[in-house]
């Protein structure tokens, strides 16, 4: 009964992605098939190389080798990138959450740390990690990815970071005329680009903690019970395992509770590592 639960969890969790995934596919090909019929230049092009034009224009990265040439394929590209920036940026933000998921989820396990309260608060990455990621992504840049720049020098970070970023000046492009380099490239930028929004998350993060005052979160309040102290999040996580409660509605009575909490202190100063006994 539990191994048929965690299937159906399993499934549950990823069938949205999978149908994002899916019609970000579609949209993709369909978007192609498009751009060759209206535009004669890239109707010249391989199907993927029109691909690829269609994946760094709603990646925003734009290194300016490749665009539209005529009146119908440039209104076209503006309806295209109206709908596939946001199609494009959810589902990479999906997959940094996903993998954030299995990063803390692989530490608890190999540590034997209890990680329900970072799984229940969405934490992110620790920016070690995401440190640690980029210099690996580099060093496959490095090794295996193709672009117009000089081999085996700082062009390889210096490309790869610009991609990341979704810069893109123009100055240094990828080399994609076979398909195994398309696919290659293409991997490799979509991977860069989910570590840069977990980046970017991260950061911002840090700035809030660092700068914005914190707001009352109920979800950190310690409960003294049987001699152990355990956090309100950790215990709601319990209940939510013990009644197959949904991360969603357990993430959103934590939110219930710290907007409670704030209307009812909202010019005082709590300190959120306060306690509560639980006789």
């Amino acid at each position: 009964m539990k191994k048929k639960n965690g299937i159906e969890k399993f499934l549950r969790t990823i069938a949205p992605q999978a149908i994002l995934v899916l019609i970000l596919t579609i949209f993709m090909m369909a978007g192609a098939a498009i751009f060759q019929r209206i535009d004669p230049v890239l109707a010249e092009q391989s199907f993927y190389e029109v691909i690829f034009f269609e994946f760094i224009t709603i990646s925003t990265i734009g290194y300016g080798n490749q665009y539209p040439q005529t009146f119908y394929s440039r209104l076209f590209s503006i309806i295209f990138s109206i709908i596939g920036i946001p199609l494009l940026v959810v589902t990479l933000g999906n997959f940094g959450k996903y993998f954030t998921k299995f990063y803390w989820k692989t530490r608890g396990c190999l540590f034997k740390e209890k990680t329900e309260k970072d799984l229940v608060n969405d934490r992110d990455l620790p920016g070690l990690m995401i440190a640690f990621l980029y210099l690996v992504t580099f060093f496959i840049g490095l090794l295996f990815i193709p672009h117009s720049g000089a081999s085996y020098s700082i062009d390889d970070c210096y490309f790869s970071f610009i991609s990341f970023a979704t810069v893109g000046f123009g100055d240094m492009v990828p080399v994609i005329d076979t398909f195994r380099k398309f696919c290659k490239v293409t991997a490799y930028l979509l991977w860069g680009t989910i570590l840069h929004i977990m980046l970017i998350s991260h950061v911002t993060t840090w700035f809030n903690q660092l700068f914005a005052r914190k707001p009352f979160r109920g979800r950190d309040v310690e409960v003294l019970i049987g001699g152990q102290c355990i956090t309100v999040s950790e215990i709601t996580s319990l209940v939510a395992q013990q009644f197959h409660a949904s991360p969603h509605q357990v993430r959103s009575m934590l939110h219930d509770i710290d907007e409670i909490m704030n209307d009812i202190k909202p010019n005082e100063e709590t300190d959120e590592n306060s306690e509560i006994i639980v006789q």
